[in-house]
């Protein structure tokens, strides 16, 4: 009988797209200190530490979704997809007022159909230029990514 809903989201929801729980065992913070791989301070002095962290997320995350190293190294990434909890949310916006707020970066909820969405922590959809302010899609940087190698570098080392 709620006139209104808000959901709180964070990793839980995406683990069943195939993005890895940071904080489990084994997970992302187990690899890469978050006060060091995600600090602003930081990532403006090296920025080459977050695109580290970056750089094995995707690799992991293709990985876990079946991707094959060849795909990676053509830049042909498995992405994660909505899952039915991103969907059922999506589909009682459609019902009733229902906002999300998340901390997730992936935009499954948005991919879902989800339309008031809002991403605590910003999104993966583009890097903005901490010097310029250019803003630059997710796919943009994936394709450098590939033409400087840093996907076949992953697999060397």
């Amino acid at each position: 009988q709620a006139k209104r809903v808000c959901f709180f989201t964070g990793a839980g929801i995406s683990v069943d797209s195939g993005i890895p729980d940071f904080r489990s065992p084994g997970g992302l913070w187990t690899k890469f200190n978050p006060m060091v791989y995600c600090n602003y301070d930081v990532f403006l002095k090296t920025p080459s530490k977050f695109w580290q962290m970056v750089t094995h997320l995707y690799v992991s995350t293709h990985e876990t979704l079946g991707g094959a190293e060849d795909e990676l190294l053509r830049g042909n990434l498995r992405r994660p997809k909505p899952n039915p909890g991103h969907c059922a949310i999506a589909d009682l916006e459609k019902m009733k007022k229902v906002a999300v707020v998340t901390q997730n970066i992936d935009g499954l909820h948005q991919e879902a159909g989800s339309t008031k969405v809002i991403e605590l922590h910003g999104s993966e959809a583009s890097c903005t230029c901490t010097r310029c302010g250019a803003k630059v899609p997710r796919e943009a940087v994936l394709e450098d990514m590939v033409s400087r190698g840093v996907f076949a570098a992953t697999r060397e080392g």
